[in-house]
Order: structure tokens, then C-alpha cells, then sequence
């Protein structure tokens, strides 16, 4: 039991039984079953079961036996509850169905869609998240980025959230953006003078300390000290790290926190900060190139369990959604208190260095499911690529003018936000292309809203 999660192992009888097409015979249908009875099971125990899925790999979660011993029993009461109901709802549907053969009617076969409001939202629900297809041939791109016990989700586009734009507003903003689209040497004019904008005030003074230089993956990409994220528990004698808390309206609350791939010599720095920033989420965009070629170490377990420092870090699992994107989930314990913690990582795999990603439509489906994960957080969002600042600015950027507008926001200033990231961190975004990535990416999901409103 992590917080409100219940993880349990589904085992097989060892009985030998006749064979029914009913019985629940693998973790998909019973994690399927369990979401489609939801409302039941919280009408009769109060338990409200917000969503089920599944997960695989061998390699137990380690959990402390004092913790294990204060939870086995309500965890064990609760599973025998959800059997025993499941059971009961069986046994029903068994006589129903018998009552059925003895009055020969000659009924229809079960179909979702006519099913109640309730459980189609269920199979809804339960394909986009929890149907893993196991065995499915897997692409060269994804069969490099993918462990031993990683999972292929069947893909099913994320539906846009709710928004605050009126349609008026979502049609007027259509229309800038068009308008640039349509002539892009606009673009590219207000790139000219962006690629050169830096915060006239940003020093650097503590990048540059003889004893942080090695820690900074790229020379010109050196965190400014105001926006620096510094680290409370000093690791290899120092409390310095290459990232940035990134805001938008309030200087006092970071939306992301920019920052670099680890180096060979951080990453006990860069779990060290996850920790203290209470870190949920991590969005890595650096691609299989900067994999294979060293740019991007892999700071996370393929497999089993890392200890880097302080930290012990369990892969939990690895669900691969598209050829362009997976999610990893992580166990993260505190080896001095003996904490634990759930840590997920979103990482896009096809968008180059200095490029953009071939997709849009992957990328912004991408950042849905991000939000979706993310909603009523109020921790920052930790992004990184190589070196925190090409792509790693492109997403923040599109990410905190999208959120703007979903609240209602009435204009927009594509280049007034860039220069307003690039006083927080220098160099985000770092080409003309990845800059006009974003006015399409903006124009694409604008237009889906106003769909949706309309």
C-alpha cells in the first residue's frame, strides 16, 4: 500500500477446475472486472476505487517490515472483501444466466456500447490505460529504449481536458496564430532578435566555481544563480546542480524545473534533488541517439534496483505507448530514513537534438497524458533533455502557453513567454525550427479545443 495505491500479485488456484468462460482467469479481467463494479464496491464498502491497471516483473517493491506489518492485515481484509464480492456478482450473473437457458430465450450477445453509461466509461477507461497487448513485434527505436519486462499499451489518443477559453477567444487566437503560419518570415524575424535575447541581470557566478565545472554538461549552458536549484543535502561535497526552477506567474511556486541529463558524476545529485523538490514527475525528451551516443546516461535501472547516494531506485515498470513515447514508474527510497516514494518518468524518444519531433500529434498527445498525470500537483515538473535548454525549453514553452489558454487567458505572446523563460534559464529553445514547432503545436491544439467546446 503506497499512499491511496493498492498493488497486490494475482495467483493461480492450484485446483484443477472445469473450464468456464466466466471465471476470471488473468489480472487483465480482474482489473477490468473491479473498475467496470466500481460503483458497487463503493456503495457497499465506501471504498472508491479511482482507476485499476497492471503491471509486470518479477522483482518484488522493497517495503519495510515495520510498514509491511501495519498494512498486511487492512490489505488482506480489503482483497478478501473484492473477492468475495466479485464471487457474489459471479454467482449472480451463474443463475441469471441459468434462469435464462430454462426460459430458452434467445438473448443477445454482451456489447459495450449498450451497455450502462457507467461501464462503457469503464472499457473506456480500462483500453486506454490497463490493456497491455504482451508479446506484439516492437520496432527498432522502442527495442533499445525498453527493458526486460516492459509492457506495449495499446495506443488510444488522449481526449482534451476541460478548458476555460470561450470560443470567441479560441477563434481569435486561431487567427494570429494563422496568420503567422501562413507567412512564416514572421517567424523568423521575431527569431532573429529572440536567438540573441539573454537577461541583461543573469549571473552565473556559482556555475562557474572551480568546483562545479565538471558537474555542467555544456560549457554556454550555465544555470543563472537567482533561478538556481540548489541542493540541501550536499552531495560529493557539493550543493550544486545544473537546473532551474522555471516559473510562469509567481515567482514564489516553479512550474519545471529545467535541467541537464546526468553526468557519470550526478546523478546521485539529480535523485538527491527529486527528493527534496518532492519530484513526481520527470519528463525526459532526450532521444535513442543521445542514448547510444553517451549523451544522455541512463540514470534510472533497466531492470531490478540502482543505489546512486542516498537512494535506492526500483524500476516498477515500463509501459511503451507508441513508437514515439513510454512511461516508466520508480520506486524511490530514502536509505537514511527509509522512505519511499513514487516516482513516474514520461520519455519522448524521437525527438532529435536540435530538431523536432516527426510527429506533432504524438508530441501533444504526449503532453495531454503529462497534464492528465500531473493535475493537482503543486510540484514542479522536472524536464531535462541533454543539456536542459533546446528541447527542454520547447516543451516548457508550449506547455506554459497551453495551460495559459485552457485557463481562459484572452491574448497571447509567443515571444514575450520565450524571453520570459530565457530570464529564468539561458539558451531555451535553440533553433528557428523548434521555435516555429510552436506555433504550430499551438494552432493544432487550439483548434482541437475549440472543436470540443463547439
Amino acid at each position: 500500500l503506497d499512499g491511496d495505491q493498492l498493488s497486490f500479485r494475482a495467483g493461480r488456484s492450484a485446483l484443477t477446475l472445469p473450464q468456464n468462460e466466466n471465471r476470471l482467469n488473468s489480472v487483465g479481467g480482474i482489473a477490468e472486472d473491479v473498475y467496470k463494479r466500481r460503483k458497487n464496491i463503493q456503495a457497499i464498502s465506501g471504498v472508491h476505487v479511482d482507476e485499476t491497471g497492471i503491471g509486470s516483473g518479477e522483482e518484488a517493491v522493497p517495503v519495510e517490515s515495520e510498514t509491511r506489518d501495519r498494512f498486511f492485515m487492512p490489505i488482506i481484509g480489503i482483497s478478501i472483501f473484492t473477492l468475495s464480492l466479485l464471487v457474489t456478482i459471479m454467482a449472480i450473473h451463474q443463475a441469471r444466466e441459468h434462469y435464462k437457458k430454462l426460459r430458452k430465450s434467445n438473448m443477445p450477445e454482451f456489447d459495450s456500447q449498450k451497455y450502462s453509461e457507467y461501464g462503457e466509461k469503464a472499457l473506456l477507461a480500462y483500453q486506454d490505460l490497463c490493456r497491455y497487448q504482451m508479446g506484439s513485434h516492437e520496432s527498432a527505436s522502442i527495442a533499445d529504449a525498453r527493458s526486460n519486462h516492459s509492457n506495449t499499451a495499446s495506443w488510444v489518443e488522449e481526449p482534451i481536458s476541460q478548458s476555460s477559453l470561450d470560443i470567441s477567444t479560441g477563434h481569435v487566437i486561431l487567427s494570429f496564430l494563422r496568420d503567422y503560419l501562413n507567412d512564416t518570415s514572421k517567424i523568423e524575424e521575431q527569431w532573429k532578435t529572440l536567438n540573441e535575447y539573454a537577461n541583461p541581470n543573469g549571473i552565473s557566478s556559482i556555475a562557474r566555481k572551480e568546483e562545479n565545472i565538471d558537474k555542467n554538461r555544456n560549457p554556454s549552458c550555465l544555470p543563472y544563480d537567482d533561478t538556481l536549484v540548489k541542493i540541501r543535502d550536499v552531495v560529493n561535497g557539493s550543493a550544486f546542480i545544473n537546473a532551474s526552477a522555471i516559473h510562469d506567474c509567481d515567482p514564489k511556486q516553479a512550474n519545471y524545473i529545467a535541467t541537464q541529463s546526468p553526468l557519470p558524476g550526478t546523478v546521485a545529485d539529480f535523485w538527491q534533488m527529486i527528493w527534496e523538490q518532492v519530484t513526481v514527475l520527470i519528463v525526459n525528451l532526450a532521444d535513442n541517439v543521445d542514448l547510444q551516443e553517451g549523451r544522455c546516461l541512463k540514470y534510472w535501472p533497466e531492470s531490478g534496483s540502482q543505489i546512486h547516494g542516498s537512494f535506492e531506485i526500483h524500476l516498477v515498470s515500463e509501459h511503451i505507448w507508441s513508437e514515439d513515447y513510454l512511461v516508466r514508474s520508480f520506486y524511490l527510497k530514502n536509505l537514511k530514513t527509509n522512505e519511499t516514494r513514487t516516482v513516474t518518468q514520461f520519455h519522448f524518444l524521437t525527438w532529435p537534438k536540435k530538431g523536432v519531433p516527426p510527429n506533432t500529434k504524438a508530441l501533444l498527445d504526449f503532453r495531454r497524458k503529462i497534464n492528465k498525470s500531473y493535475r493537482g500537483r503543486a510540484v514542479p515538473i522536472v524536464v531535462h533533455c541533454t543539456d536542459g535548454t533546446g528541447r527542454t525549453g520547447t516543451f516548457c514553452l508550449l506547455d506554459m502557453i497551453l495551460n495559459r489558454v485552457t485557463k481562459g487567458v484572452k491574448e497571447l505572446n509567443v515571444a514575450g513567454s520565450l524571453e520570459h523563460l530565457r530570464d529564468q534559464r539561458p539558451g531555451m529553445v535553440e533553433t528557428c525550427e523548434q521555435y516555429k514547432m510552436v506555433f504550430v503545436c499551438l494552432a493544432e491544439e487550439i483548434a482541437a479545443i475549440v472543436a470540443a467546446l463547439s
